[in-house]
């Protein structure tokens, strides 16, 4: 209730700017975003700064700046959205089945693979389901060879979904769920930690996402 009450699901965009820095070796894109927290009128400014290199590499560097007077934070990251060919999922990091901070001594770190639509978690009440932490890069592809690798730097928690967020919060029962033919990829700093808050106690502080200064790097090849 303190993520709705703060207005966590509906965050508005109050101004963005930016710059363009192109040269010889790289072209660097950086965008500010300031977004506000419309229950709470307080805000989270985001700067995505863009490197694309003479070679076509392509680095994404994240800054999140959080004010401290909001409360604690479900997750902290980015998504992004693919086209539906990219079914095939691959990821070094644990595995393989879905883990979290505080919920993942079973999942052992290696290489794994699995679709998008496999990975599918059918809790009766639909949920946050599939991430992955300690993930050096996660790779999406049609299995012809064409895809997207995403590297961490040097590592994230990610995910890939035919679901938004807003879809499984909205559902109250598997059969209130439609795939969506695009692909919906989390990449995060950080996730909170499980808990067992829905039947015990809450999840640890250690394990909590306080607001304050993060940062996101990864790279994205083809």
């Amino acid at each position: 209730n303190r993520w709705l009450d703060a207005g966590y699901d509906r965050m508005e965009l109050m101004d963005s700017a930016t710059q363009v820095a192109p040269g010889a070796a790289e072209t660097v894109v950086s965008i500010k975003q300031r977004w506000r927290a419309p229950g709470a009128d307080k805000f989270v400014v985001h700067q995505h700064r863009y490197r694309l290199t003479a070679a076509g590499g392509l680095q994404v560097e994240n800054t999140f700046v959080i004010d401290k007077k909001l409360p604690e934070l479900p997750r902290i990251g980015v998504n992004l959205v693919l086209p539906p060919d990219l079914e095939q999922m691959e990821w070094f990091g644990r595995g393989p089945w879905e883990n979290y901070a505080d919920r993942k001594r079973s999942a052992m770190l290696g290489r794994h693979r699995t679709t998008v639509t496999a990975d599918y978690v059918p809790y009766i009440l639909p949920q946050e389901y599939g991430n992955k932490t300690d993930v050096r890069w996660l790779r999406l592809d049609n299995g012809r060879g064409r895809g997207l690798t995403f590297c961490g730097a040097p590592t994230m928690s990610a995910s890939a979904s035919h679901f938004t967020a807003a879809d499984l919060f909205a559902a109250k029962h598997t059969t209130d769920l439609v795939s969506r033919p695009e692909i919906y990829v989390n990449l995060d700093h950080a996730q909170r930690g499980l808990g067992t808050c829905s039947c015990g106690p809450d999840t640890l502080a250690k394990y909590r996402l306080q607001p304050g200064d993060y940062r996101l790097d990864f790279r994205i090849q083809t």
